[in-house]
């Protein structure tokens, strides 16, 4: 038993969607002096949390990380999580403030402050897939929030490309509980399709976020582009420090000089054929433009055009067009109208500033007002698109590769 316990305040909240680079970010955060994290004893002896104490308070002796870093190190620990709040690690659906009972409060904040010391008197955990921030801010009020996105068609291209995805196993399967009636149209829309599915995946974790952000105090949530951390990596850890209201760190910055931090961001467009690729530029393109409205205002680009209509989008087009003139006539006359009118090159507003994190409302730190991107043509819903080899699909110009790839083990839940 710790034998002086340590209040626990504004502790560091780390959410993503899977596969979204956030066990790179966390394992190298959490070499600060001052966090304590949950190691493989939490997850292992969920009952015992000296001993997790003890082993993250063992590694920060230089001898010990040596001998043994790569076997203490932090993790999600859901098992940790179930023991004192309950259904934690899979519920059917995002958990919320209502969610939380006053017997789970008081014991998941009795467990974590038995963790901390007076030199590592900070708590960082990392939690994926739905966010559970409405439910974590209802037993931490002052916590601090982190938000981690990385492209939605480069997570969707890795959960295709994993055995332990269970999406395999269907929306009956999986984490995230059972489609709405929109997202199961549409999922039937593009014939049941894994891709899609992964796609819908991200798509329905990312909402989540985007409404549990806005129900916040913006000054306790960050949100950062994985691909800009593995461009600037010391440069983010420095954002994250001053907005976590951390003392800037020789150690970690050693660390993060010594890791091989890349990002397979782009490996989508080799890993997915080309009609995989244009049903998640159709599937996702709002999702993917919604943050670009809501940060600081975006550079002029050509980073969107009309996709030439190859052999791979054609056998996708056609594969759905019948069917979904079947069921939407009066959509698809309308969006092939568009689609005539939308022929052409079109300038997108698409924020590529990769080298800064992007903060939520009422902390940008520049002068600019957000913008928000025009729209590349207006057929808004997901069932709408794709009914035309003619029509719009957004993808990234050649300028904006990235030019790092992601470590290995880099992986989310």
């Amino acid at each position: 038993m710790n034998g002086q316990t340590t209040k626990l305040t504004k502790p560091i909240i780390l959410v993503g969607t899977g596969r979204c680079g956030s066990t790179i970010f966390h394992r190298l955060l959490a070499t600060h002096p001052q966090l304590m994290w949950l190691s493989g004893f939490a997850l292992k002896y969920p009952t015992k949390p000296d001993w997790n104490r003890w082993a993250v308070t063992a590694v920060g002796n230089p001898l010990v990380r040596r001998l043994l870093g790569d076997k203490i190190r932090p993790g999600e620990c859901y098992r940790f999580w179930d023991t004192y709040a309950y259904g934690f690690s899979e519920p059917c659906r995002d958990l919320v403030r209502a969610d939380v009972t006053p017997r789970v409060k008081k014991q998941v904040r009795a467990v974590l402050e038995r963790m901390l010391t007076p030199r590592h008197n900070r708590l960082l955990v990392k939690i994926t897939g739905w966010p559970r921030i409405g439910y974590l801010n209802e037993i931490f009020e002052d916590a601090k929030f982190v938000h981690i996105v990385r492209d939605g068609r480069a997570v969707a291209s890795s959960l295709l490309h994993v055995n332990f995805w269970r999406g395999w196993y269907g929306p009956h399967g999986w984490r995230a509980g059972l489609l709405s009636p929109e997202d199961q149209a549409t999922w039937e829309g593009y014939d049941r399709s894994f891709t899609a599915l992964a796609g819908l995946e991200w798509r329905i974790q990312m909402r989540a976020i985007e409404a549990a952000r806005r129900a916040l105090d913006p000054k306790l949530f960050l949100e950062i582009k994985y691909e800009a951390f593995c461009e600037q990596p010391l440069e983010t850890y420095r954002r994250v420090l001053e907005f976590a209201e951390l003392p800037q760190s020789a150690e970690l910055e050693r660390q993060v000089k010594a890791a091989s931090i890349k990002s397979t961001s782009n490996r989508w467009r080799d890993d997915l054929t080309a009609g995989q690729q244009a049903m998640l530029n159709d599937l996702l393109r709002e999702d993917l433009l919604r943050p670009l409205a809501r940060h600081r205002a975006p550079q002029l680009a050509r980073e969107a055009f009309v996709f030439p209509g190859g052999v791979g989008h054609r056998e996708h087009q056609e594969r759905h067009a019948h069917h979904r003139r079947r069921q939407h006539p009066e959509v698809h006359a309308g969006a092939e109208r568009a689609a005539v009118r939308h022929e052409g090159r079109l300038e997108e507003l698409v924020d590529d500033q990769e080298g800064q994190p992007v903060e939520a409302d009422g902390q940008q730190q520049d002068a600019a007002q957000p913008v928000a991107p025009r729209r590349p043509h207006p057929v808004p819903l997901p069932q709408q698109l794709g009914l035309d080899v003619r029509s719009v699909v957004l993808v990234p110009h050649a300028d904006a590769e990235q030019r790092v790839e992601p470590a290995p083990g880099e992986a989310g839940r």
